[in-house]
């Protein structure tokens, strides 16, 4: 029997022994979404609930320090978990004063941990980055590969470990400085590896900016090149970045300069630079507009038949553009070619926790002026992360193999402290604006390869494509006081968020201003991201609704909470600036429900989260007076609003339909998460016999299926194209309890199915369901083949509670009143 860790919460203690997601997925969405009060949830499955937190970090420290530790201590201990909590120590360990010293303790204990019990091990690079970071310099070489690395295997281990090695040594700032002589020859290596000249420098307080070569400077004849480089305030690496260019062996290069209004006291920089070659162009921009404005003026004035772009303070190889024009003149399809760079500081130091040391150079960007431009146009007018978009743009227009990044190492990519995109990554963590940006972006491309869009941006008339966080665009939100901002979940995979889009439609369609929030529940933890539904996007991309992030100064009538999981754990207080005036919970599950294994929530914590976050007493929705009773007996203190399921089901045009005999029986389980799934043995204990009935399977991709049963997977087919090839539909149980799946039994239900759902439905769905376990399946679907009469009646009820209950109207009505009543502080 499970027991309590202490200072973690029952739900937490559920959702941690469930089994419905591991550490590593948990410690990434914990990261990625910035939820506080986190690192016990981690801590008591890396112990499987001996210890805590602070208990784990005094292990570890004990163990790194050479303290005696028994090994009973750390029978406990599970590896991958132990892992993933290092790896949220580590994430949660950013800021203004780093300090990687707990986090480090952590990986080395893992390490050891997974080889007592021979299992891989996990996060290797941020393993020894974190430890070079506290200065373990034996721990850095007993861990890493001392060859070079192998660009052309693409090799990223053998990156990280060959600039860890490296750094150790760095005259300027490693912990074991060689000479500048010693060191250069490490750095060199994969350069020399891969036929390129070497580099020298000098030993400055800016070395980067002493970078030399030996390469021929113009050996190399062909087209103009005309590479555009942005720069606002530069400090002296502009005379190296040109420097760079104008020493290409490729001859034939014009730089554009474009100065984006830079402040006064910059001048002479800018006259020393134009003064370097007649090859250089200076241009101003009327106003400060950001870096793609002023690339987008420079590609305005080239000349030449190849364009590319530099950024001002960073250095390309002088053998750059010859391998990049390379890869041209070997493939005549090729539109445009990238290559990757270093990734390293002013003082050589390549090394940043977090971060890859070798990664593709999208300033690197070289492309066929006329071809490009004349379908594509010019970047979007973005203040940063635009960079992607543009590269991804030439793909989608003239196919994947039409653009090509070269595995070599061809330009040094200087991490500035001024840089505009440095701070919005940290393990885990994108800045939410990029992340809208990139989901809405992407959905467009996909528009353009499906639809056949223009793929401009703006168009002829001057609109965006697809809608841009104002924080990117620098500009400021259109509409700070909307009357609805919804928070959910919208990913693909999870079943309980799936028909929001349906509710904000409704909501946009009675004049309602309606904007979108998300975060993750954690019971769908992911590793990796996933964007948004296409439903979702497509409402943004139609103006229906837009992204108006937490960390936003936006003030809603309401904020409706989708899922009462988002507010189980509280935000970091420094990433909310939403201030709604009502804080409204919709509840459509039970706070405790079934044995173990479950998943659970708990009234009084997420009230405490609303307060915490926005300074509101929380307000509840149940979907049933039982869940309204529970929230009450919990001991909550907001207002709990009359039972209503805040559902909106969209019913279709011809539901109703005539069965004869043999029925086509629909199993759903379409969800790609364990929280949501049913077991393969419930399912099959549902099956009627083969040959008696039509038996269909909804699943997500890459599950087993069920012998003798065909099967749908979500990537080959909608739910409701499914549900339309159905008679009956199951909705069984999920194996983890706590979850049920409410959303397919209603969307089942709206395609004119008679539905057999998970008996925790009962009080949510009454007589519009049937219920698995009143009679067997097999008995139920002879029952409705043989009498047409009982389908239709059971049809009615279900149609009739879609029509009434769950009509757009209904619903617009419930949220209409949140929004012209008062709330409470």
């Amino acid at each position: 029997m499970s027991h309590q860790t202490p200072g973690l919460p029952p739900h937490l203690v559920d959702l941690a022994d469930s089994g419905a997601v591991s550490a590593a997925e948990l410690s990434a969405t914990l990261l990625r979404y910035e939820y506080a009060d986190s690192v016990e949830l981690v801590a008591r499955m890396a112990s499987h609930g001996t210890y805590t937190a602070e208990q784990i970090i005094t292990i570890a420290s004990d163990v790194t320090a050479g303290r005696p530790v028994v090994d009973r201590a750390l029978a406990p201990l599970h590896a991958p978990s132990m892992y993933a909590l290092a790896y949220l120590v580590l994430g949660e360990a950013f800021g203004a004063h780093a300090d990687f010293t707990e986090a480090a303790d952590l990986f080395a204990l893992s390490r050891r941990v997974a080889d007592r019990d021979g299992v891989a091990h996990m996060y290797d690079r941020e393993d020894i980055q974190t430890h070079l970071a506290v200065g373990r310099v034996d721990y850095v070489r007993q861990h890493t590969s001392q060859a070079n690395p192998d660009v052309a295997a693409n090799d990223e281990r053998s990156w990280y470990h060959w600039a860890a090695n490296t750094d150790i040594i760095n005259p300027f700032r490693g912990a074991e400085p060689a000479s500048l002589e010693t060191w250069q020859r490490a750095f060199n290596a994969p350069f020399v590896d891969r036929g390129l000249a070497t580099m020298s420098f000098e030993a400055t307080a800016t070395p980067f900016d002493t970078v030399r070569t030996d390469a021929a400077a113009g050996s190399v004849d062909g087209p103009l090149i005309s590479i555009v480089m942005p720069v606002y305030a530069p400090t002296r690496s502009l005379l190296t970045a040109t420097r760079s260019l104008l020493d290409q062996t490729w001859g034939n290069v014009e730089v554009i300069l474009v100065d984006d209004h830079s402040p006064a006291g910059h001048e002479e920089i800018f006259e020393e630079t134009r003064a370097l070659s007649d090859r250089v162009s200076y241009h101003r921009m009327p106003q400060n507009g950001g870096a793609y404005r002023a690339r987008n003026l420079g590609l305005s004035v080239a000349r030449g038949e190849i364009a590319g772009i530099q950024d001002g303070d960073d250095w390309s190889h002088p053998q750059r553009l010859e391998r990049q024009m390379a890869a041209f003149g070997r493939d005549e399809r090729l539109v445009a070619t990238l290559s990757k760079s270093i990734r390293l500081h002013t003082d050589l130091y390549m090394t940043r926790v977090g971060s890859v040391p070798f990664a593709k150079n999208a300033p690197s960007l070289l492309f066929r002026r006329e071809a490009v431009l004349g379908r594509l146009g010019p970047y979007d007018l973005m203040r940063k992360a635009a960079d992607t978009e543009y590269i991804e743009r030439i793909a989608t227009v003239f196919g994947r193999e039409a653009v090509r990044t070269l595995k070599e190492p061809l330009a040094l990519y200087q991490l500035t402290d001024g840089s505009l995109s440095r701070e919005d990554f940290r393990p885990s963590w994108h800045r939410p604006a990029r992340v809208s940006y990139h989901s809405a972006f992407r959905h467009w491309h996909h528009r353009i390869r499906t639809e056949g869009l223009e793929p401009r941006t703006p168009d002829a008339e001057g609109h965006r494509a697809f809608p841009a966080p104002p924080e990117l665009e620098g500009t400021t939100y259109a509409d700070t006081t909307p009357d609805v901002v919804v928070l959910t979940d919208p990913r693909p995979g999870p079943q309980s968020g799936s028909g929001v889009a349906g509710e904000i439609s409704a909501l946009h369609a009675a004049g309602l201003r309606v904007g979108l929030a998300r975060t993750d529940a954690l019971r769908f933890a992911s590793r990796r991201r996933h964007y948004p539904r296409a439903d979702v996007l497509d409402l943004m991309a139609h103006g229906t609704t837009s992204w108006m992030t937490l960390d936003a100064p936006i003030a809603p009538a309401v904020l409706v909470v989708r899922d009462v999981e988002l507010l189980t754990l509280p935000r970091s207080s420094d990433t909310v600036a939403m201030t709604p005036g009502r804080v409204v919970i919709v509840a459509d599950r039970m706070p405790t429900e079934g044995a173990a294994p479950r998943v659970s929530w708990h009234p009084p914590h997420v009230e405490a989260t609303v307060r915490r976050m926005f300074n509101r007493h929380a307000e509840w929705i149940p979907a049933t007076e039982e869940i309204g009773q529970a929230i009450w007996a919990s001991g909550v203190t907001g207002t709990i609003h009359p039972p209503r399921l805040m559902e909106v089901a969209a019913t279709a045009p011809f539901p109703r339909r005539h069965v004869d005999g043999r029925l086509v029986l629909g199993l759903s389980d379409p969800s790609g998460y364990p929280a949501e799934q049913a077991s393969r043995a419930e399912l099959a204990a549902l099956l009627p016999r083969i040959a008696h009935h039509d038996v269909r399977l909804l699943q997500a991709p890459a599950r087993a299926t069920l012998p003798g049963v065909l099967a749908f997977t979500t990537d080959m087919i909608t739910p409701s194209a499914f549900y339309d090839q159905c008679d009956v539909v199951v909705v069984p149980a999920p194996a983890v309890a706590g979850s049920a799946l409410l959303r397919p039994a209603i969307e089942a239900m709206a395609r004119g199915c008679v539905v057999i759902a998970d008996p925790a439905l009962r009080g949510v769905l009454g007589t519009a369901a049937l219920y698995v376990g009143d009679d067997p399946v097999e008995q139920v679907l002879d029952k409705l083949a043989a009498d047409p009469s009982l389908f239709a009646e059971q049809q009615g009820r279900s149609l009739a509670f879609c029509h009434n209950d769950l009509s757009a109207a209904a619903y617009v009505a419930a949220v209409r009143t949140l929004t012209t009543t008062g709330g409470s502080r």
